[in-house]
């Protein structure tokens, strides 16, 4: 059989196989199962979901609990179900959408899909790492698109747990009050959110070569929404490694060097997909050479410590009611506490 009339054959069996579900569906109680594969059918293979389709889903976030669960519970099934690249493709659009869109009822849903423990029977719909799709060669090269976008699609929801924000979604905080939240966290929270964020970045940067599918409007339309979170990303780990930089006289040496890789695989990101956008290069330059000065001064101070021997393993073996007493005359003590960060040490 011709290339062509494997095609054909794909679209006749796509189109048939559609109307069984969506005749199988209308017989069913689920309204979020017709939803879902109204907005995912096999045929166009190439055109992402109509928006009609899109805000039918979207809908389902704007009632009852049970009926959000539904309409996620719907997607997932979808996407484990089918050996289509391309529905699996607007499956994980929808996914997507959700994030961007969705409301906070709808998104939590998606979160709690995610985080079911195996032992419960749950697994991580996104794992698709072993999807292939080889009835034609548009499908095997469709299949790594994917690959790529359920892992990035994991890494956009690890973020959300990291950092407590949807990536490219407002939420009311302008660039001062980014700046103050990260400034009022513990370097070891702000060094988690930075992890997320490079990690996302990272994946980001190993998108499948772009083919002879590279048209497809579905790959047009994952390639310009991975971007535009992309693009936030940057901005959110930017506002973080400008307060890690403000950080430099309390950071410990186990933060330094948490840090120190942190920044270099940054560095390993300049180059590809994240090489414009909102990274500045130079600011990252700057606060790599401050925390390695920041390193070689805390090792200094370390080496002069372990001079003093006894009078140090002494201080150690202190027991924890000695050391509350140190805490109680630094904090009545006549002069400022030292906060974390040095942004309002000039104010």
């Amino acid at each position: 059989m011709g290339l062509q009339s494997k095609k054909r054959l794909k679209v006749i069996v796509g189109t048939l196989k559609d109307k069984a579900s969506l005749i199988s569906s209308a017989a069913s109680t689920s309204p979020a199962s017709s939803a879902v594969l109204r907005a995912t059918t096999h045929q166009p293979a190439s055109e992402p979901a109509r928006r009609r389709h899109l805000d039918a889903l979207l809908a389902f976030g704007h009632g009852s609990r049970p009926a959000a669960a539904s309409a996620i519970a719907a997607i997932f099934s979808r996407l484990r179900g089918t050996h289509d690249a391309a529905v699996a493709l607007k499956c994980l659009l929808l996914a997507h959408h959700v994030a961007r869109c969705g409301s906070f009822i709808l998104r939590d849903q998606l979160l709690s899909a995610l985080l079911q423990p195996p032992a419960g029977g749950g697994c991580n719909p996104l794992n698709l790492s072993a999807f292939r799709d080889d009835s034609t060669a548009d499908s095997w090269a469709l299949s790594a698109w994917v690959r790529w976008y359920a892992r990035v699609l994991e890494q956009l929801l690890s973020c959300y747990r990291a950092t407590g924000i949807f990536l490219n979604q407002w939420n009311g905080d302008t660039q001062e009050g980014e700046e103050e939240r990260a400034a009022s966290l513990p370097s070891a929270d702000v060094l988690e959110e930075m992890d997320a964020l490079v990690t996302l970045l990272e994946e980001v940067r190993r998108a499948p070569y772009a083919g002879g599918e590279a048209g497809s409007g579905l790959v047009v339309e994952v390639v310009t929404w991975v971007r535009e979170d992309r693009a936030a990303a940057e901005k959110e780990l930017m506002t973080r490694v400008r307060e890690m930089g403000e950080r430099m006289v309390c950071l410990g040496f186990g933060d330094g060097v948490v840090l120190t890789c942190l920044l270099r695989r940054l560095e390993g990101c300049r180059g590809g997909a994240a090489v414009e956008g909102e990274l500045r290069w130079d600011v990252v330059a700057e606060v790599t050479e401050k925390v390695r000065a920041a390193m070689a001064r805390e090792e200094d101070e370390q080496q002069r410590r372990g001079k003093g021997g006894a009078g140090q393993v002494k201080r150690e073996k202190a027991s924890e009611s000695a050391r509350i007493g140190d805490r109680v005359s630094l904090l009545s003590a006549d002069g400022p506490l030292r906060f974390g960060s040095t942004r309002w040490s000039d104010r």
